[in-house]
Parts: C-alpha cells; sequence; structure tokens
C-alpha cells in the first residue's frame, strides 16, 4: 500500500482548469450564447473566468436531454461568440451508476460521494489514516482560524469513520473515469451535496483522507452553512466559503496556494 503524503489530491492529470472557473447552468440548453457573453465581459475588465457548463443526470432525466446535448450547445455558443479560452463540460454530481453516459461527452466530472459518507472503510484503512494524521494530535493551529483546535486519536478515528470509505468511493470513480478517457484528458472534482456545515477540523482531516495514487481526487468543494433547494436557488455565505477554501488549500498543498501546513501549538 502507498504511504499517504498528507496532500489532496493526488493529480496525475495534465489537463488543468483556471484559477477562476464558473459552473453554468442551463437547464432548457437555451442560453449558452447569453452566458458565454457575460463571461466575455468579465475577461474585458480583467477578469479572464472559463466557463463549466454542467447538468446532472436528475436534470436530464427530468427534462429529456443527454449528455450529449450540453456539449452541442457549449459548442455552438464557443464558435457563435468566437470564443479562444478554455471551457469544459461537467458531468454534474455522478457516480459509478450514473457516470457511464457522461464518459463521451465531458471532459469535467463532478464526483458526488454524498450517500458513502457515514459508511465504513475497512478497519486497515482507518487504522492507517488515524496513525498519518497523528502527528497533528494536540492543539493544531490553522490559517485563517482564531483559536487552535483539540485533535485527538479519538477524534480521527471518528473522522476515518465517517468520511473515508467516501474518500476511497471517490478514488473507485476517477480509476473508472481514467480507465475510459485516459489520464490528462478531464479534470475532477469531489463534491458531497449536504446541508450542514463542516467545522473547521472536519473539513481539514476530510480532506486529508486523500492523497494517494489510489486515490486521486481533483478538485475538492468546499462545505459551507447553506440552503440547498436543487433546480431552484443555492443560498451560501460567500465569507465561509473563501475561508474554508484557503484552510483546505493551506492545509494540503493544493496547487497555486501557499504551502502552509497546519500546525501544533507549542
Amino acid at each position: 500500500m502507498t504511504k499517504r503524503k498528507g496532500r489532496l489530491p493526488y493529480m496525475p492529470m495534465t489537463m488543468s482548469i483556471s484559477k477562476y472557473s464558473m459552473g453554468v447552468g442551463d437547464r432548457f440548453g437555451l442560453e449558452g450564447v447569453a452566458q458565454l457573453r457575460a463571461f466575455q465581459a468579465a475577461k474585458h475588465r480583467g477578469v479572464a473566468i472559463t466557463p463549466v457548463w454542467n447538468k446532472s443526470n436528475r436534470e436530464h432525466s427530468l427534462i429529456g436531454t443527454r449528455p450529449e446535448d450540453v456539449r452541442a450547445e457549449a459548442e455552438a455558443a464557443v464558435k457563435s461568440c468566437q470564443w479562444r479560452d478554455a471551457y469544459f463540460v461537467d458531468a454534474d454530481h455522478i457516480g459509478l451508476a450514473t457516470v457511464d453516459k457522461f464518459l463521451a461527452s465531458s471532459d469535467f466530472f463532478t464526483i458526488d460521494v454524498a450517500d458513502s459518507i457515514g459508511k465504513s472503510a475497512s478497519d486497515a484503512a482507518i487504522a492507517e489514516y488515524v496513525a498519518d494524521m497523528q502527528r497533528f494530535a494536540g492543539a493544531l493551529r490553522i490559517p485563517g482560524v482564531a483559536e487552535p483546535v483539540t485533535v485527538t486519536a479519538a477524534s480521527l478515528q471518528a473522522i476515518a469513520a465517517k468520511y473515508l470509505f467516501a474518500v476511497e468511493e471517490a478514488g473507485r470513480i476517477y480509476r473508472h473515469i481514467a480507465q475510459a478517457k485516459g489520464e490528462g484528458n478531464f479534470v475532477t472534482e469531489v463534491s458531497s451535496t449536504r446541508p450542514t456545515p463542516a467545522d473547521a477540523r472536519r473539513a481539514v482531516f476530510h480532506s486529508g483522507c486523500g492523497g494517494t495514487p489510489e486515490d486521486p481526487g481533483g478538485h475538492s468543494r468546499a462545505q459551507v452553512h447553506r440552503r440547498v433547494s436543487q433546480g431552484i436557488d443555492y443560498v451560501a455565505t460567500a465569507s465561509g466559503l473563501l475561508a474554508n477554501s484557503t484552510r483546505i488549500s493551506r492545509s494540503w498543498h493544493l496547487p497555486g496556494k501557499p504551502s502552509d501546513c497546519p500546525r501544533r501549538s507549542s
């Protein structure tokens, strides 16, 4: 078994996404050109944002569309607007049961492991995780968080028991995609759609569950306190999103961020 490196994600891919990207939902496939013009306006004002057209299996089922319809819409908008920059088509919130129909038309995959949270990984995997994370035991200072958090063997055990299986499932889905499309030909994001916030300790250490060639992930979607009415609206606390993203990025040396690890208080 490969020793964990204390990093999330392990990213062998050559395809990458820019610093700023935005998911673009278009349920009926009629707004692609208007959406892309908004990205062009942002670029004209000095902010380059990569559009990621997305649609989930659930939404395709509701509307009666197919994944290839999203690809066709995106390409038509790109051609009409003469867009010269990168763009992606996202297989949104997929799992092993739904990913296959998206493989041909998507180059971005949002791996949703919400249903795997709470399922138990093997005793050996949990023991390995706890042993590796034990170096953070004690009073852990996390950049951007005022007070240190207390990390114990018991808290690490609880985090692994709840989240480690979900991270392993993300690895299984990733490898399935990579076998079909080849390494370097897609971007991934790992998501868990949950209505409750993750505290600083759980957010950092459930991110730390990843970090081996066997369990690659891609981008990690920060958990924030939010109300989600899927297909209707999305209410989130922007400051919470930014703080959690920065915290996790620094904790596990994510690409493009300072390698400022959590540190124990002396």
